[in-house]
Formats: structure tokens, sequence, C-alpha cells
């Protein structure tokens, strides 16, 4: 390509065989050609492939750093027609809508167990839901909802979700399972009632998670 005695077109399609290379070298090839270039890429933390160029070329990637931002993977996405393979990634951090697109994406490969940090102000149920079902890692996000019929919704146990209810009047029993969704302490402050089976608001007043 650097040859003053070759010249090429400008849209030529490129494979580079005899092993994985570099982001600095698939770089140089992309420079080159608006065509796609196909190759295996050595290196594999986020902060080296943030300077990968072109879009849509073919580069076999993966991804071994243990927390991972939800854009910058997406970025990373963009700019390869190929699979990323991110099961190395053991949490995915990033605003929610980020993060979605993330594990959507057909993309990208996430593993089945990661830890998802949502770091939006707070988070829908609906929006936590998608998360948790990707997931059986713990999804840490404050929860937007404070009724309890919405928060009744939340999926998974053992999430780090903080909780703040907001009815005055609370059954206890449904105030002791939202309390097995998180290992935050769920506050409560606003209750003013609390009714129930006495063991169900004995649990309820008992519980130092609540």
């Amino acid at each position: 390509l650097a040859s003053a005695g070759i010249t090429t077109s400008t849209s030529f399609a490129v494979s580079l065989t005899g092993g994985a290379v570099s982001v600095a070298d698939a770089n140089a090839v992309d420079a080159d050609t608006s065509g796609i270039v196909t190759a295996e890429i050595s290196d594999n933390d986020m902060a080296t492939f943030a300077g990968l160029t072109g879009t849509g070329n073919a580069y076999t990637i993966m991804v071994t750093d243990a927390s991972v931002s939800a854009s910058a993977l997406n970025t990373l996405d963009g700019k390869t027609t190929v699979a990323i393979t991110a099961t190395a990634v053991t949490t995915l951090t990033g605003a929610v809508a980020d993060v979605k697109t993330a594990i959507a994406s057909t993309g990208i490969t996430t593993s089945t167990t990661y830890n998802a940090t949502l770091t939006d102000t707070s988070v829908s149920v609906a929006d936590a839901n998608i998360v948790d079902a990707d997931t059986t890692g713990v999804v840490t996000a404050t929860i937007t909802e404070g009724d309890m019929a919405t928060l009744g919704d939340l999926t998974g146990t053992g999430n780090a979700y903080t909780v703040t209810v907001t009815d005055a009047s609370v059954d206890a029993a449904a105030l002791n399972i939202l309390d097995g969704k998180t290992t935050v302490t769920v506050d409560a402050k606003a209750v003013e009632t609390l009714t129930g089976a006495a063991a169900d608001v004995a649990t309820a007043i008992s519980a130092t998670s609540i």
C-alpha cells in the first residue's frame, strides 16, 4: 500500500491473513481504502479499541476488560460486522439505554452472569427488568417508581436496587417480598399504615433492611 510503484483503487476490499493484526496496522489499511477490511484484531482492551478507525469492517474482536462501558461497547460494535466476543466482561456500566442497546445487539456476545451498574439518576421498573432478564448477575440501580403496585413487578432477587416506597398504606407481605428483591435497605419512611397478618407485620418491622 505504501509503495509508490503500485496504484490501487480507493475502494478495494482486503483480507489480512497470517494471524491477528494490531489496531494500528488495521487502521493503516483502513485509511487506504473505503472497502471492507477483514482481519482478526490482536489487541483486547477497550482503551486500544477506542482508536480503531472505520465502520463496517469485518474485524474479529475479543474484549478482555473486566469492566466495560456499554456506550463504548456499542461504538465498537459499529466498527465491525462480526459479532464481538465480550464474554470476559464481568461488569457492564452506563446509562440504561446504552446497556439495553448492548444486550439487545446481535453483534455483541456477553456472558449470562455479568453485573450491570446503571448510572442513570433513576431507572424504571420496566427497564430494570429488561436488564435483569439478561443476566444472573447483580443489577445495581436506583428505581424511579415508588408505588407498591409498580414495585411489585420488579423481577429477580438479590439485585442492588435503591428503592423508596411512597405509598402511605402498604401491605406488610408485599413489603417483605420487595425487601427480598434488593440487597439495599428499602426506604419506607413515607408509609403511615402497615396492614396484613401479624406475622408479616412482625417480619417487616423487625427487618434491618426496611
